[in-house]
């Protein structure tokens, strides 16, 4: 599911800018390979921290590994990562999701009654709908899977 990322894209600008501006003072004063290395350090700074920077919807619940071990079920809201060592494997969607589908042929009683002196049952299709809504998120992650 794709995620929202404007806010760690703003929170990356931010310090870049910050970044740029200290390292831009520094070249002005003549220390040019001290305002490079500010530079390329502000860069993996701000990437770090808009990697760590993590936005659920109201709905969304994100899995958190850490080292491939489950750690937590975070969200809804702000929560910061670990990006090295955290990963968010899925989303889970907490919101009610209704399906349409084509039912199975099924008889009814007055088709019975029309068709009963020879016997056959004729079938009608109906549409139908079903609903779902996962309402304990944490333990459907945890879960083993059982297909």
């Amino acid at each position: 599911m794709p995620q929202n990322r404007s806010f760690a894209a703003l929170v990356f600008v931010v310090i870049l800018a910050i970044g740029a501006a200290f390292a831009y003072a520094r070249y002005r004063v003549g220390a040019n390979l001290e305002a490079g290395g500010i530079g390329v350090t502000t860069f993996i700074i701000a990437s770090l921290v808009a990697a760590a920077i993590q936005v659920a919807d109201q709905w969304d619940r994100a899995v958190i590994l850490r080292l491939g071990k489950f750690r937590a079920l975070k969200g809804p809201g702000l929560f910061l990562i670990v990006p090295v060592l955290d990963a968010i494997p899925y989303w889970i969607d907490t919101r009610v999701i209704t399906t349409g589908f084509k039912a199975e042929k099924t008889g009814s009683p007055r088709a019975w009654a029309r068709n009963a002196p020879t016997g056959a049952r004729t079938a009608t299709s109906r549409n139908s709908q079903s609903w779902w809504e996962q309402l304990r998120p944490k333990k459907f992650s945890t879960a083993p899977d059982r297909r």
